[in-house]
C-alpha cells in the first residue's frame, strides 16, 4: 500500500510539471503569434 501511494504522489508530481510545461509552451507560442501580428501591422 505504501508503494502504491508513493507511486500515486510521483505521477501526480509528473502531472503538475507537465501542464506547467504545456501552459509555458502555450504562452510562448501566444508571445511569438502575437509578434507576427505586430509585424503584419
Amino acid at each position: 500500500y505504501e508503494e502504491k501511494l508513493k507511486l500515486l504522489q510521483k505521477f501526480q508530481r509528473i502531472k503538475e510539471k507537465t501542464e506547467k510545461i504545456y501552459k509555458i509552451t502555450v504562452q510562448e507560442e501566444i508571445r511569438q503569434l502575437s509578434m507576427e501580428i505586430i509585424e503584419e501591422l
